[in-house]
């Protein structure tokens, strides 16, 4: 996605696979160097977490942040052959539509998270049912690209609404 930018953009990831948003949310708690860069947060419930915790944990996180342009992914369940346990499908449907009502601006819409999971429930999107392949990340990076780039894409000065609703002016980079 970095390199789709002009100029090129470099990418921190912090990612680790299997973490817990508790563990996410302590990481961005002691990380002072990286809140003020357009952040990506993709994660999902697999820590048994109630969706309020969940939730909770994610408004602690996205606090740490200095910037407005910063993306919550959709909860993505497991690819068509291996479906989710209904209490997990029923938790990740709750933490997305919480994550809609607090954060309009920092996710997708109903209908583009309808097209993202119909893009990646395929399970030849997949390496094991859950964690993405090839194909699978390059859908999430075109998304993720698509949503970066039209936030970031706008003229120096530009106003853009924050996570709050609220207009702010858009801070510049030093020349």
């Amino acid at each position: 996605v970095g390199k789709s930018f002009v100029p090129q953009r470099a990418v921190f990831n912090d990612g680790v696979g299997g973490q817990s948003i508790r563990t996410m949310r302590d990481k961005m708690l002691a990380d002072q160097t990286h809140r003020a860069l357009p952040t990506v947060i993709y994660d999902r419930r697999n820590d048994e977490e109630d969706a309020a915790q969940y939730v909770a944990a994610l408004g602690e996180a996205i606090a740490t942040l200095t910037t407005r342009d910063f993306l919550i992914l959709p909860q993505v369940p497991r690819s068509a052959g291996c479906r989710e346990p209904p209490d997990q499908s029923a938790a990740m449907a709750e933490i997305d539509r919480q994550v809609l009502a607090l954060w309009p601006d920092n996710t997708f819409s109903p209908s583009q998270r309808e097209a993202f999971l119909a893009e990646l429930a395929s399970d030849d999107t997949r390496l094991d049912g859950l964690h993405r392949n090839e194909k699978g990340q390059a859908i999430e990076a075109k998304w993720i690209g698509r949503w970066l780039h039209a936030r970031l894409d706008r003229a120096p000065g530009e106003s853009a609404k924050s996570g709050n609703g609220a207009l702010a002016r858009n801070p510049q980079p030093p020349s």
